[in-house]
């Protein structure tokens, strides 16, 4: 989604990963509101053309077609930068970069800190270590190696997602800022632990009140049945509607839950809603996600 900037002399450009197209267009619509005289034409662009290639047979593992995906738009991006390059009437492309991070300090934090977890952890099998807390990141010491982030500790350079947030963790650092999902007073340590590898941090969390979207209709009626239980005793299972959950996990999930004795709220994607076992209403509520 490239935001191009018509004023004279100053151009910027906003690119969104597809699944965070929401929260970027709230920041967009507030630095709009807050510098009138900008114009920010939108035009999405990250997910056009993605198709799979010709003839292509999927081998069923879940983040391969995620994977495929990923590869369209770096491409795409090149295309719209070379679009501001031709309109801009100039070559070089020397000019600051901010990143937006949608989600929380913590992941973001170990993954700038990588290089440090895997220095402090060298010659050590994932087995060996996996029970060990994080002293050497500040702000994580409660967590241990087996919570980390895929890719953090070791990176499968075969596979495009460690691959691409092994690449991130480089990159951000060089970023002449980082936007994050995140506020002070919520937990300086880690704010701290960030501004010190950062060039520069901007805390515009929480993005969800920057969201004016309509209110969501409760068509399944969670509300009413969350009304229904006792206060903390629900838990809530939501794996986003990028990656398809594999049908071999989904039963032996769905009997943990139940053997847990606590209600559970779990938002599903199509099919995935065929292959549970049958569940009392009062212990459990699935709904469909909306795509």
């Amino acid at each position: 989604m490239p935001v191009i900037n018509s004023t004279e002399g100053c151009h910027e450009a906003v690119f969104a990963f597809p699944s965070h197209i929401v929260p970027i267009y709230g920041l967009v619509k507030r630095l709009a509101a807050a510098a009138p005289e900008y114009y920010f034409p939108v035009k999405p662009f990250a997910v056009e053309g993605y198709r799979l290639p010709e003839g292509y047979v999927l081998k069923g593992h879940p983040q391969e077609p995620v994977e495929l995906f990923l590869k369209t738009p770096t491409e795409n991006i090149k295309k719209a930068l070379q679009v501001a390059v031709a309109d801009r009437g100039r070559e070089d492309m020397g000019v600051p970069w901010v990143a937006l991070v949608t989600g929380g300090p913590f992941a973001l934090t170990a993954h700038v800190y990588a290089d440090l977890v895997k220095e402090t952890f060298a010659g050590k099998s994932i087995e060996e270590c996996r029970n060990e807390p994080l002293k050497c990141i500040p702000g994580l010491s409660a967590v241990s190696v087996k919570d980390l982030p895929e890719g953090v500790l070791f990176v499968n350079l075969e596979s495009e997602i460690p691959r691409m947030l092994d690449n991130m963790s480089r990159m951000l650092p060089k970023a002449t800022a980082v936007c994050v999902n995140t506020f002070e007073e919520i937990d300086p340590t880690i704010v701290n632990a960030l501004e010190s590898k950062l060039k520069k941090l901007l805390r515009i969390g929480p993005l969800s009140l920057s969201m004016d979207s309509e209110p969501a209709s409760d068509e399944y009626g969670c509300i009413l049945w969350l009304d229904k239980q006792k206060p903390t005793s629900v838990i809530y299972v939501g794996f986003g509607s990028f990656i398809p959950l594999p049908p071999n996990e989904v039963i032996p999930l769905t009997e943990a839950l139940q053997e847990s004795g606590f209600p559970f709220l779990w938002s599903v994607r199509g099919k995935t809603k065929d292959l549970l076992p049958k569940c009392s209403e009062e212990q459990v509520l699935l709904f469909d996600i909306a795509i």
